[in-house]
């Protein structure tokens, strides 16, 4: 049991908790249950009243992870149709791209796949920090690997996206 769920059966509605369910099954490799439990707090956010941008950001962030825990389960269709729901709120969402573009190579759409991954080179999710959309991919594959989670796309891909390719 995670402090989450332990938390929530003293108050089964607690917004706070219900937010970290979805990780914490995630981080204990329960991806099925990290799935339902993200769908079920976009459903929360999506009946809040009001349309502000602090919902948006928060539904932008649930379908980004609901996106990378699909890819997980291997529901990849499910997964391209997380990151399109999250691109209706926010089209120009870098992070959406990176599961938008490993759905699409996990369902065999490897042009759309590496249009997405080569043309983000060199981009940055935050102008304040050093990460590059290259290494974020390469750290997604490493992870989605370790999931046991392979395509023959891949080696090909690193390759294309490592720094003497530039």
């Amino acid at each position: 049991n995670t402090s989450a769920q332990q938390g929530l059966k003293a108050n089964p509605n607690d917004p706070s908790l219900l937010r970290l369910l979805p990780s914490a099954y995630f981080n204990l490799k329960r991806w099925d249950e990290a799935v339902e439990a993200e769908k079920n707090w976009i459903r929360i956010v999506e009946h809040e009243s009001g349309n502000d941008a602090e919902r948006t950001k928060t539904l932008v962030s649930a379908y980004l992870a609901l996106s990378w825990y699909q890819l997980h389960v291997r529901d990849f269709a499910g997964a391209l149709a997380s990151t399109d729901a999250g691109k209706k709120l926010e089209a120009s969402d870098l992070f959406l791209e990176t599961n938008r573009a490993h759905a699409l190579l996990f369902l065999g759409r490897t042009q759309e796949a590496e249009a997405i991954y080569l043309g983000n080179r060199g981009k940055k999710f935050d102008p304040k920090q050093e990460q590059t959309w290259e290494e974020a991919i390469l750290k997604d594959f490493d992870e989605l690997e370790a999931g046991g989670l392979t395509n023959p796309e891949v080696p090909r891909i690193r390759r294309l996206l490592s720094p003497e390719q530039k």
